[in-house]
């Protein structure tokens, strides 16, 4: 069953994995974007109060969505917003935050590759009394950090694939690069699952390119090796999700998960071509970093962690999904609940 997020909006949400042209202008996060280029776009109705900065892993559906969510709030908040970086290479992180910090940005948002190797990056914003804000690094000593559910999440969906499969359930994991918290957090979740479920672990292979095509170059070899032996599929995201999907034929039917929550995932499960993914409330939580950049900047007190949790799809909860499309027609609600240093990230979209 999905939580409160899909069912009415709410949530309680990291990377698989995971620019624009440069201009300045006013640009949607949401469109095709470039790498290592900047992007600027400034405050609704004038000059900006503030200007925040955002350093994404790398540029993937689910983080041109989160971008999405972190510049609706941001012009609510009569805030302007730089992007930077997003090659999926931890010196070019680097260099990214180097650049909003020279560029004087009031806050940073950052999504680390690298936890341990950006550090001294984070230490130059923090000499400059530049705020930070993080996902998914508790070690970073950032001002507030978001802390998802990767973990329970993966543990959740490969006990779901488990149930699916039934007896003879044999899988095979496509794995993240493990230097990367979110994806290390991933990769033993769903080994934890299966394992705990009686799946027996037929291979792990890491994609180390981060690509589709890496993906399915694993799934190929899988598929000359092991045939109608493998069950299910594991995977680190949804686009190596759907390139394992796309050798499915013969003997070789594994029933594949992925993870993100992408539109072409969620197709893909109403279309019967995947079984299952991790659906991340990458809205709310652009949304929710945005908003606490805000609060950080404006002397309001953030707890220092803010959890957030994903939701498993399935075949049997899809019809309950609400689309990105219909999260991102405008700013949301955010409240902070909890207390001490400890909070849970709740939104609502505007006027539900």
């Amino acid at each position: 069953m999905l939580l409160s997020l899909l069912a009415s909006c709410l949530a309680t949400v990291a990377l698989a994995a995971c620019g624009s042209s440069g201009s300045e202008g006013e640009s949607s996060a949401a469109a095709p974007a470039e790498p290592g280029a900047v992007e600027a776009t400034p405050a609704k109705g004038g000059e900006a109060q503030f200007t925040i900065g955002w350093v994404p892993p790398t540029i993937a559906p689910f983080e041109k969505v989160l971008r999405e969510g972190i510049k609706l709030q941001a012009e609510k908040q009569g805030m302007s917003l730089v992007v930077a970086g997003g090659e999926f290479n931890p010196a070019a992180q680097i260099s990214a935050v180097d650049a909003l910090v020279q560029r004087e940005v009031d806050a940073l948002l950052v999504w680390p590759i690298d936890e341990k190797g950006i550090q001294p990056a984070l230490d130059r914003a923090r000499a400059q009394h530049i705020p930070i804000i993080t996902i998914d690094s508790p070690n970073a000593n950032a001002n507030v950090n978001f802390q998802t559910n990767d973990f329970e999440a993966a543990k959740e969906t490969a006990e779901a694939a488990a149930a699916q499969i039934g007896a003879g359930c044999k899988v095979g994991i496509i794995e993240g690069l493990p230097i990367v918290a979110t994806l290390k957090a991933r990769n033993e979740g769903y080994a934890k699952g299966a394992e705990a479920s009686g799946c027996e672990i037929l291979d792990r292979q890491v994609n180390t390119e981060d690509t589709p095509e890496k993906a399915g170059e694993i799934a190929a070899a899988w598929k000359t090796r092991f045939g109608g032996e493998m069950t299910g599929i594991l995977a680190i995201n949804d686009p190596s999700a759907l390139a394992a999907a796309a050798l499915v034929g013969g003997e070789f039917k594994p029933l594949i998960f992925g993870a993100n929550g992408d539109p072409t995932a969620i197709e893909a499960i109403e279309d019967g071509q995947m079984a299952g993914t991790q659906s991340a409330p990458s809205p709310e939580i652009g949304n929710g970093l945005a908003a606490a950049a805000h609060d950080l900047l404006t002397g309001e007190k953030v707890a220092k962690t803010i959890d957030v949790s994903y939701d498993v799809v399935t075949a049997k909860n899809v019809g309950e999904y609400v689309s990105y499309e219909e999260r991102l027609q405008g700013p949301m609600v955010v409240t902070f609940e909890g207390s001490g240093n400890s909070a849970n990230l709740v939104t609502q979209l505007a006027g539900k």
